[in-house]
């Protein structure tokens, strides 16, 4: 046989074990994943005197979150930021995700990982020579320094530029995010406000469906593109399944858009869960000329019925 043809026959069963066991082990750890929610969680267990310090975090930022996009979500913002005092942050980097981007990486942490002995507190028994003379190849900052430094952050992304303009307190508005980043959100900031904003699907996409030629649309850049009927309805059910479920998980004022514009959700409830003063005529106010809309096609009204599916008519939303 060829020399390199026997080479190959020779290796490829154990490359092809490699790739294996390879695959095993990212299966595995996908599984160990857990959800945000759980992570927060088992970090509260491991590490509970970071509860104690909440107290030091006074900031009540305002999040609007909104499913999906078209969705009445700046009407909203604006609403709250009648209220001369607070800036909302519109979509701030979207395609960065920094919300979510940030979430997702506490799914990693769990009751073994990391190792309690990798801490620096667990070594400041030691003196730096003796430290030099251990094995330091595993050797983490405090659990406390790492929440601090997700709350940091964002408080010099949002917060210091908000302050420095004046304005008394900061928020963002986003058409991405959901539960389980609210979840987030809240541990960082415990006295933190949700607006979590839903309206008739059919409506968003038909609204937004003059942009579709021109918007590149994505709940996660660049691997979750939303360019179809079909897409869009997978991201509002995600979301307003998520807001109605488990909305008291973070204290969350839930507003049907509908119900906001004809006055059937008291503003007033509103003014007192942020407590904040609106201006009411931001309400009749309207920005901009939306394109003309265009009938969705059989398979584009096809699409987004199936993925919305009943969550819609129990919503009390029918095409």
């Amino acid at each position: 046989m060829n020399p390199v043809k026997q080479f190959i026959y020779n290796a490829l069963p154990h490359a092809l074990t490699l790739e294996y066991q390879a695959w095993r082990i990212k299966q595995r750890d996908l599984k160990e994943m857990a959800p945000v929610k759980q992570a927060i969680e088992t970090i509260s267990e491991r590490w509970p005197e970071l509860a104690q310090r909440d107290n030091s975090v006074t900031d009540s930022p305002i999040f609007i979150f909104s499913a999906g996009w078209r969705s009445g979500s700046t009407l909203l913002q604006r609403l709250v930021m009648s209220d001369k005092r607070i800036l909302i942050w519109g979509e701030s980097y979207a395609q960065c995700n920094p919300v979510r981007m940030h979430a997702e990486s506490l799914r990693t942490i769990n009751h073994w990982y990391p190792k309690n002995h990798w801490f620096f507190s667990d070594r400041q028994a030691q003196d730096h020579e003796h430290l030099t003379d251990m094995f330091i190849a595993n050797m983490y900052p405090d659990m406390n320094y790492l929440r601090k430094a997700h709350q940091d952050f964002f408080l010099g992304l949002l917060a210091k530029p908000a302050i420095a303009n004046g304005y008394a307190r900061w928020g963002l508005k986003e058409v991405r995010l959901g539960i389980e980043d609210a979840i987030y959100l809240r541990w960082l900031f415990p006295n933190a406000k949700f607006l979590f904003l839903y309206r008739n699907p059919y409506k968003c996409y038909s609204s937004l469906r003059p942009y579709l030629r021109g918007w590149s649309l994505y709940e996660n850049w660049p691997t979750t593109p939303v360019r179809s009927s079909r897409r869009f309805g997978q991201h509002w059910k995600n979301l307003v399944e998520g807001y109605l479920n488990r909305a008291h998980e973070v204290n969350a004022l839930v507003i049907k858009y509908e119900a906001l514009c004809n006055g059937e959700f008291p503003v007033s409830e509103l003014e007192s869960y942020l407590d904040i003063t609106i201006d009411q005529r931001i309400l009749s106010r309207k920005l901009g000329q939306t394109p003309k809309k265009e009938p969705m096609t059989k398979r584009e009204l096809s699409g987004l019925k199936k993925s919305v599916g009943s969550l819609a008519v129990e919503l009390g939303y029918n095409h």
